[in-house]
This record gives C-alpha cells, structure tokens and sequence, in this order.
C-alpha cells in the first residue's frame, strides 16, 4: 500500500528584517527548527519594521510560499498602507509579486497584521 501521508519539509522562517528593510528568509538545517542556517534578504521584496504573513503552500508542490507584507521602505503608518501578496516556487531564494491586495496610502489606514491561509481542500489561499 502507497503511504499517503505528507512528506516532510525543510521549516522555514520568514521575517521582517529591520535594519536591512527586507524580506528575510532562513531555512532550518534540521528537520525540527533546532539550528538555522544564515538569513537571506529578498531584494525584491522591500518590508519596513511591520508584521507579514507567511504560508507554505502544500498543494503547489514543495518550495511553494506564499507572503502577505507591507510593500513599503517607509516607517511606522505610512509604511503599512500597501498590503502585497507575493508568491515563491523555490523555497524562498526569488520571488514574484502576485497582486496588491489593499492601497490605503494617503489615507488613515494601515494593514499592520495580515494573515494568510492555505485552504487543504482545495489548495485555494
């Protein structure tokens, strides 16, 4: 009989890097998040301090993120009035921005906690 249960998966953490105003991706160097390896920023995904989402899509295949952030250098408010999605096939190493989601700039809104989620049915996010 075929075993049906999920493969495992490298974790992952994606972050906001501060300092370096970018998308940071680390992968774990062993199967339970006990040791990391190093940081790498996501040039193309400018983030100033603000919270993203994340989500590893398991119906698109094995390396498939997905991110929800602020798209913005600017800090604090102003910083958090353009809510982007953008998605990854290789675990994180290049990324395509999807769509903006919201654009607030100029008003007084701001998307400072996104959340993102992957529907097990059906794969839809």
């Amino acid at each position: 009989a075929e075993d049906d249960s999920p493969s495992p998966r490298t974790p992952l953490l994606i972050g906001a890097s501060g300092s370096a105003q970018r998308v940071a991706v680390a992968e774990a160097l062993d199967a339970v998040g006990g040791a990391w390896g190093e940081a790498t920023l996501a040039e193309a995904l400018p983030a100033p301090a603000a919270p993203l989402a994340a989500v590893a899509l398991q119906a698109h295949g094995p390396g498939a993120l997905l991110v929800v952030y602020s798209h913005s250098l600017q800090q604090g408010a102003a910083g958090r009035g353009l809510l982007v999605a953008a998605v990854s096939a290789d675990a994180g190493k290049t990324w395509r921005r999807l769509d903006t989601l919201e654009d607030a700039r100029g008003r007084p809104y701001e998307f400072g906690a996104p959340a993102a989620a992957e529907d097990p049915d059906s794969g839809a996010v």
